[in-house]
Formats: C-alpha cells, structure tokens, sequence
C-alpha cells in the first residue's frame, strides 16, 4: 500500500464479506451501487483515490461487528445503462445481494484496481479515535450507508490510520517481548523454549512493521519536499535505517534457530536476545513517533493549499 496522492478524496464503501472474497478470488475490478441510488458525493471520487472497504457480516449485525477489512484505489466513476453495463462492466463485478442495473434502469459504479487485503480487520468498535476535522463524532458513530464520502483535506489521515490499525496489534508485540525479556532474566527454564519462539516471531514482526514504516515515512516526506525541507525528520529517519540493520543481523541467528524448528537453550546469548528485545522495542516507539511528526506536518501543509485555492478563487471572481 503506498501512500494516497495529495489533495485527492477518499470514501468508505459498505459491503459484505461475500463481495469482498469473491472480490479477491475472481480479480474483480467494478463495484456497482443498486440501480436508482445516487450515494452522495461518489461522482467527486478522483483517480488515485482510496476507497476503504467496510464489511457488514449479516443484514442485522451490531455496528461493533463491522469491520474495515481492505482497500482499493479508484480508476473512474461514472453513471452507467444497464445495456452499457451488461456489455462492459458486468463480467468484472460481482452479484451479490445487489441486482445488477437492467435495459432502462442505471447505476453508479466505481472501476477500480490494487484491491488489498488487510493483515487483521479493523473493527468499526476500534475505530472511536479516528474522525475528520469537521466531524464531531468518530467514524465508529458514523450513520453509513453504501458510501461515505471523505473530504481531501481530511483523506490522508484518515486512510493512514486506518491502515495503522489493520497492521499487526503491536501493542500486543510489545508486550510479548517484555515479557519474554523478564523471563529471560529469571532464567525459568521450563518456559524459555516457547517464550523463546514467540520472542523471536515477535521481534520478526515488529522489524517488518518498522521496514514498511520507514518506507511510509520515506515517501511522505519526498512527497512534501518542495513545501518542506524537513532536515531534522531526514536525519532521524536516516538514524533509524541505520539502525534497524545490525539489529536485523543480531536477530539473524534466533530467526534461523525458529526457522528449522531447533531453538537450543544452551545455544542462546541470553543478553544478545535481551539487547535485541530492548532495541526492538525504542525502534518501534521511534518509529511511531516520527510518523506521527510527519503526518502533522503534511496534514497541515495540506489545509493551507486548501485555503490558498480558495483565496485564489476567491480574488478570480
């Protein structure tokens, strides 16, 4: 998942897990709305946008059971014929609990590509610290139905927080490792093997976590060079790449030990696993950290080409 272009919208469309499978087997590449429904704003959706997928298990779900499950970048939207739509349009998407669009009727559809899913889904319940900048609740109190449309100014952060919650629970990650580490310490032999294993894929995971956020952090800051320098976050974020490697090669070692299935305790450095624990841990703080400085300031870099444009069209008139 790369990161979403500037000043584009994004939306949320509300479906079931049966779409969204059948979706993913098939290489479908068309979502199409009921025929006579015009969701608010779907003709606003540019190329390049992301379109969030939100899936309802049953008709009568409670709203904790719904979830954010992937994503799809859109291509083009448009109101199409049901002839137009048998012939184009129909072999690319999928019939689900929605009739597709017959002679005489019409729908809107959305041509799509890059559908993703999601490591874990995010549930709407977990949702409760994720809103626009105009919205007074979060998106876990949101009334949606079919489409929510979401503002550009606003897109960026909303779609990379929901990732952010769909990757690993690195909470969980964490507290993993520092659990081991204490165990570690008591050296409780009977428990080591298996604490030993989950450190060691915990670890693993949280070095892919910090690869692709580096990666994130990379992009999002070429993307707001020409508006900002950014020197301080360039220095940090170059700290970070040259720190995750020898940590990776320490860690190369236990990850072979995991992979043949032959962790020895009398072959382990416990103060090599401990020092790789602890780094693992201030990376993934340092990390997150960062992050969360750059997307402020592209957030805010943002709102003022918003206001600009308006000034602009303002003075034209």
């Amino acid at each position: 998942m790369g990161l979403m272009p500037r000043n584009l919208p994004a939306g949320i469309i509300l479906t079931t897990p049966q779409w969204f499978e059948e979706c993913l087997k098939r290489g479908c590449t068309v979502f199409d709305f009921p025929p006579g429904h015009r969701p608010r704003n779907v003709e606003k959706l540019r190329p390049g946008s992301i379109c969030l997928v939100l899936v309802k298990p049953r008709p009568k779900a409670p709203r904790s059971e719904w979830a954010f499950v992937g994503e799809f970048t859109v291509k083009d939207v448009k109101l199409v014929r049901g002839e137009e739509f048998e012939e184009r349009y129909a072999s690319r998407a999928v019939k689900a609990t929605i009739p597709f669009p017959r002679p005489g009727e019409a729908s809107w559809v959305i041509e799509f590509e890059k559908l993703v899913k999601y490591e874990r889904p995010v549930k709407l319940s977990e949702c409760s610290d994720v809103r626009t900048s105009t919205s007074e609740r979060p998106v876990s109190e949101w009334a949606i139905r079919g489409f929510m449309y979401i503002k550009p100014e606003d897109s960026l952060g909303f779609v990379e927080a929901i990732r952010r919650k769909s990757r690993r629970e690195l909470s969980l990650e964490l507290k993993v490792l520092q659990e081991a580490r204490e165990m570690l310490r008591r050296h409780e032999e009977g428990e080591v093997i298996n604490l030993v294993a989950s450190m060691i894929e915990s670890s693993d995971r949280c070095f892919d976590f910090v690869d692709r956020e580096l990666h994130n952090i990379r992009e999002l800051l070429e993307a707001i060079k020409p508006w900002y320098r950014g020197l301080d976050e360039e220095r940090e974020l170059a700290f970070l790449e040259g720190r995750l490697k020898p940590l990776k090669d320490k860690a190369k070692p236990f990850l072979s030990m995991l992979k043949k299935r032959e962790i020895r305790v009398e072959e382990l450095s416990f103060d090599e696993m401990l020092y790789v624990t602890r780094e693992a841990i201030v990376t993934v703080e340092s990390v997150e950290k960062l992050w969360r400085r750059v997307e402020r300031v592209a957030q805010a870099l943002l709102k003022q080409a918003e206001a600009f444009e308006q000034r602009m069209r303002e003075l034209e008139r």
